[in-house]
């Protein structure tokens, strides 16, 4: 529950609208079209609609929450989160890790490399958080950015 209360789902919106929606990012076996962030019990607390971002990451200053990412081969057409039955993560898939990187890694830290995540508030503030799947080293995809916020 406390999770809950430090994530705070927004309304939906870009930061650039007019830029045309990415498309989905194809390896030779995985299809990265969304990215979903879930608290440990597989609630959805944001996630991301092509070009976009519904709802961010709140955290409470020197509060530590974990969140689960998963991903979906596919935009939602309606901007609905995707039907868990799509959902995959990169667990055992050892070729592959994601990380987030921060504009400013001095807001906040995401430890982690493939589907669980510590995440470490350091100061307050707020800063545009990106999640970089690598296979092999090489990069694969990249979703839209998303903002990381501290609060007190």
């Amino acid at each position: 529950m406390a999770l809950l209360g430090a994530i705070v789902l927004s309304a939906c919106g870009s930061e650039n609208p007019s830029a045309p929606p990415e498309p989905v990012q194809t390896t030779p076996d995985l299809r990265f079209g969304q990215v979903i962030w879930t608290d440990t019990l597989d609630a959805v607390v944001a996630y991301s609609h092509c070009d976009h971002w519904h709802g961010s990451i709140r955290l409470h200053d020197q509060v530590n929450q974990p969140l689960k990412l998963w991903f979906a081969p596919a935009c939602q057409a309606d901007h609905s989160e995707p039907p868990k039955s799509v959902w995959f993560s990169l667990t055992g898939k050892t070729e592959y890790t994601g990380r987030v990187e921060l504009q400013d890694p001095t807001i906040a830290l995401y430890d982690g490399t493939r589907d669980r995540f510590m995440v470490q508030p350091r100061r307050v503030g707020s800063s545009p958080s990106v999640i970089v799947v690598r296979r092999d080293g090489r990069v694969v995809y990249r979703d839209p950015a998303f903002p990381t916020s501290v609060v007190p």
